[in-house]
């Protein structure tokens, strides 16, 4: 596996994850709310895929005395899918 070092945002980034520890200060997070039934194991198919095709997504990191990154081959995140029939949306 190649290791790279941290670019400078991301290791600006790191710093700031370091500082606030045990915070949610750097973490990304996407919602979607549909009104109609969808399939949701295909859609979960759908961003695996789309993460397997994007090695941004697979990016790793780990500490040493400087923090260093790699892609990973694999998806070891599960996708959940989450139901809050407590919503209401209007058009």
């Amino acid at each position: 596996m190649e290791y790279f070092h941290l670019t400078t945002p991301q290791q600006n980034i790191w710093n700031l994850q370091k500082y606030y520890k045990d915070t949610s200060i750097s973490n990304l997070c996407g919602a979607i709310f549909y009104n109609e039934k969808r399939n949701s194991l295909l859609m979960q198919q759908a961003v695996c895929r789309f993460i397997q095709n994007q090695s941004g997504l697979r990016l790793r990191f780990c500490e040493g005395d400087v923090p260093k990154q790699y892609v990973s081959d694999e998806m070891e995140e599960e996708i959940l899918i989450l139901t809050f029939s407590s919503i209401i949306c209007q058009k």
